[in-house]
C-alpha cells in the first residue's frame, strides 16, 4: 500500500482532534475527580453532591472521547479512513453524551459560549478531513 501524497497533512490535522480529546479528558478528571461540586455542595442533586458515582461517570465518558481521538490519530497514521472516520463519531456521540448527562441546556449553552462550541465544531470537521485524507492512494490488491 503506497501511502498518498497528503498522508503528511491528515496526520497534521489528526493531531488537533488528538489534542481536544486530551483537553476533554483533563477536563474531565479535574471535574470528576478534584472540583466535582466545589463551593456549591448543598447536596440537593448529584451535581451539588460531593463523592457522587456520576462524577465518575463524567471522567470515565471524557476518557473515552481521548480514547477516541488516540483511535482516531491512529487510523490516520495506518490509513484506515474509514474507521478514522467511525473514531471521530464515536468520539463525538460520547461527548455530547457526557454534555448532556451533565445536565445542561443546550440553547443556553450555545449562546453563552458560541466560540466553544464553534472550536468542538472545528475539531470535528477537521478530524473528518484528516480521515478522508489519509485514504491510501492505491487500493489494497486481493490474493
Amino acid at each position: 500500500m503506497k501511502r498518498s501524497p497528503t498522508h503528511g497533512l491528515a496526520l497534521f490535522l489528526a493531531a488537533f482532534p488528538l489534542v481536544g480529546s486530551a483537553v476533554v479528558a483533563l477536563w474531565g478528571f479535574v471535574w470528576g475527580v478534584g472540583l466535582q461540586c466545589d463551593e456549591s455542595c448543598t447536596g440537593d442533586d448529584w451535581q451539588h453532591t460531593a463523592g457522587a458515582s456520576q462524577w465518575m461517570v463524567l471522567t470515565a465518558l471524557a476518557f473515552v472521547v481521548f480514547g477516541s481521538g488516540i483511535a482516531l490519530f491512529v487510523f490516520v497514521y495506518r490509513s484506515r479512513p474509514w474507521r478514522a472516520l467511525a473514531a471521530i463519531a464515536f468520539g463525538a456521540v460520547t461527548l455530547v453524551s457526557a454534555l448532556s448527562f451533565w445536565g445542561t441546556d443546550w440553547n443556553d449553552e450555545v449562546k453563552r459560549h458560541p466560540l466553544t462550541f464553534g472550536a468542538l465544531a472545528i475539531v470535528v470537521l477537521v478530524g473528518v478531513l484528516a480521515a478522508f485524507l489519509s485514504a491510501p492512494s492505491e487500493p489494497k490488491s486481493v490474493q
